[in-house]
């Protein structure tokens, strides 16, 4: 069980990596593979995270530029890496983001510079 300032270090992590990474909480919700009204009460301290949920968001934070550190003493850190700082760039200029990117990719499409979906030609 997580004491409260525990819990309030990982709500703080949370938010602060999906706010680095420009993500809704509908795109981060999907990519952690919960619902949008779970992420919303770990948000708000309402429930805890588990240790699963915890370990798969530092790994997809992580592939997005953004580390999290909870060894920091009491504290905590959140750190943009050079590949943040370019995916969140993309975005200010109106692109995709990584995730928004990876996620096609996997299910087969790809976005090209001018917007346009494609399905990607398997490679053999």
């Amino acid at each position: 069980m997580q004491d409260n300032y525990e819990r309030t270090k990982i709500v703080m992590a949370i938010r602060t990596a999906r706010t680095l990474t420009g993500m809704s909480q509908a795109e981060f919700s999907n990519m952690l593979d919960i619902s949008k009204a779970a992420l919303a009460r770990i948000e708000t301290g309402k429930t805890e995270v588990s240790a699963i949920l915890m370990s798969r968001l530092i790994r997809n934070i992580n592939d997005l530029g953004v580390d999290i550190n909870f060894s920091y003493g009491d504290g905590i850190t959140v750190k943009v890496i050079p590949e943040g700082v370019r995916n969140y760039e993309s975005l200010l200029d109106g692109g995709q983001s990584v995730w928004h990117k990876k996620s096609l990719e996997r299910a087969g499409f790809e976005i090209s510079e001018d917007g346009t979906l494609s399905e990607i030609e398997p490679k053999l």
